[in-house]
């Protein structure tokens, strides 16, 4: 059985395109638990367990801890993928990852790709021992080591997750290097995300000349992104 987490809020538009990812995957997951604590209502069109979660008076900036925690309450599957609202994945993603969590408890890609749609810019991190919390999968018997990575006020469980778990037979970091299957975009409207690669002048990020670079990370579907930028005039400060 497969589980799907999304933890989103006040986006919308990149959550409402996340769904027509999701039903394009060749593998549908058994269940997709999402967890939103905006206060702007999506509209659903892919069968989930939608938990609308209110934001309490005290909480900090970045909720994403406090969303997986409720979101951790409802798991039933076996495998368990992280599947970020602001993604891009491709038809094939969820049927690769999970084929590898056949060999290995805790899966994910690593060169993480970030793509900044406002500013038509893109970076490939150079991450090899550990994936991104969007490109992070792992098998049942992780759970309960999961759930712990939560308990801290540093939102980055997905460090934490990879570096302890210190078994080396246990988990495998793959690259798509022959055919993309994901793609990290950052600057979409709504809420802003915790990394440094959601806004363009970080000092990192390198101009897409003629959009190449999207079209090559996201051959079937960059159409959809261009449109989002033609569409929105974005404020690039």
């Amino acid at each position: 059985m497969i589980s799907c987490i999304t933890c989103t809020g006040n986006r919308t538009l990149a959550f409402e395109l996340s769904q027509e990812w999701m039903k394009n995957q060749t593998l549908k997951p058994d269940e997709w638990i999402v967890v939103d604590d905006g206060n702007e209502v999506p509209k659903l069109t892919f069968p989930m367990k939608y938990i609308k979660r209110e934001r309490q008076r005290n909480e900090p900036k970045f909720t994403m801890l406090l969303n997986l925690k409720e979101a951790v309450k409802h798991v039933n599957g076996d495998k368990i993928v992280i599947w970020e609202d602001d993604e891009y994945y491709a038809p094939n993603y969820l049927g690769v990852l999970c084929e590898k969590l056949d060999s290995y408890d805790l899966v994910g890609f690593g060169h993480s790709k970030y793509y900044h749609l406002p500013s038509g810019e893109y970076y490939q991190h150079g991450n090899e021992i550990h994936a991104s919390l969007a490109q992070t999968a792992f098998n049942k018997c992780l759970f309960d080591k999961f759930k712990e990575q939560l308990d801290s006020d540093d939102n980055f469980v997905d460090m934490r997750l990879w570096k302890n778990t210190v078994e080396k037979n246990k988990k495998k970091v793959y690259f798509d290097n022959e055919e993309s299957l994901y793609c990290g975009m950052k600057g979409m409207p709504g809420r802003i995300g915790i990394g440094a690669g959601h806004r363009h002048n970080v000092g990192w990020y390198i101009k897409d000349i003629d959009n190449k670079v999207l079209k090559q990370w996201i051959p079937k579907d960059y159409l959809e992104y261009l449109k989002i930028r033609e569409s929105i005039n974005f404020d690039l400060k």
